[in-house]
């Protein structure tokens, strides 16, 4: 066998390829988009779904039954102008923010046409949902047409002071209830007619005394100086005082935080 001659020959010597055969880089990429785009777009009907959140004018309508007075374009603030909003109606007139808060100063105002003077209560589902910025800058916007007193009854976390850049300790909402404090030591006016009545001191019975016979008698004294008076009251669901405030008001004004109140607390607020 060793003197066979040999049948086979080489015709070419084998060469590593150029290109793998395994993986296929483009066809698992393709794959890969494909598998992220359809889990994405699931994803975003779950988040969708379980989202109960208010969106718009329309959410509010469907879900509480109730008339939208207006909508507040979102403002940019930074850190040091978290309260700027607060003053945005004084400080620029003609912005599409101030725009909106004359929209809502109308159906405030033809909602009670017919009273020579009314109560209007501010309040919201729980804190941070813009209920004192309504209150200060529909205030601004009253006091141009109207005699107008801003009461800021929301002892437990108020803002007015702050906003207005109202010294603090003196004499507020507590001290004129109970009296230590006369009116005029309470009461601040500001460049456009508005008067502020701050919460002052903030009392250990927040409650008591706005559910007080003298809170009811000294609002109705007001009413006989200001033909409006807005009282800032506390968060509906955060503790009672804006139920009990509600029940002298002629019109309450019911704030909602888009894209962050859920629809189930300003339903149980309501």
């Amino acid at each position: 066998g060793g003197q066979q001659d040999i049948n086979a020959t080489v015709i070419e010597y084998a060469r590593p390829g150029l290109y793998p055969v395994r993986p296929d880089k483009q066809r698992l990429v393709l794959i890969w988009l494909l598998g992220g785009l359809f889990a994405g777009i699931g994803l975003a009907f779950l988040l969708d779904y379980l989202d109960n959140t208010f969106k718009g004018s329309e959410d509010v309508e469907r879900r509480l039954n109730l008339a939208v007075l207006g909508q507040l374009p979102q403002l940019k603030v930074e850190k040091d102008t978290q309260l700027a909003p607060m003053n945005h109606f004084v400080d620029t007139p003609r912005s599409a923010f101030s725009e909106a808060i004359r929209t809502i100063r109308t159906g405030v105002m033809l909602s009670v046409l017919d009273q020579d003077s009314s109560i209007i209560t501010v309040t919201s589902s729980v804190p941070g949902e813009g209920k004192t910025t309504v209150a200060i800058n529909l205030g601004h916007a009253l006091a141009q047409m109207k005699k107008t007193l801003l009461i800021d009854a929301d002892m437990r976390r108020p803002m007015v002071h702050r906003a207005k850049r109202i010294e603090q300790p003196r004499p507020g909402l507590a001290a004129l209830m109970t009296g230590e404090a006369t009116l005029e030591d309470a009461m601040e006016e500001q460049e456009d007619g508005l008067c502020i009545i701050p919460s002052g001191t903030v009392p250990a019975n927040p409650l008591e005394l706005l559910s007080s016979q003298k809170f009811k008698d000294m609002v109705r004294d007001l009413q006989d100086t200001f033909e409006v008076i807005i009282i800032d009251s506390a968060p509906a669901l955060a503790v009672s005082d804006a139920l009990v405030v509600a029940q002298m008001a002629d019109a309450q004004l019911y704030v909602i935080r888009a894209d962050a109140t859920p629809y189930q607390a300003a339903e149980q607020g309501i």
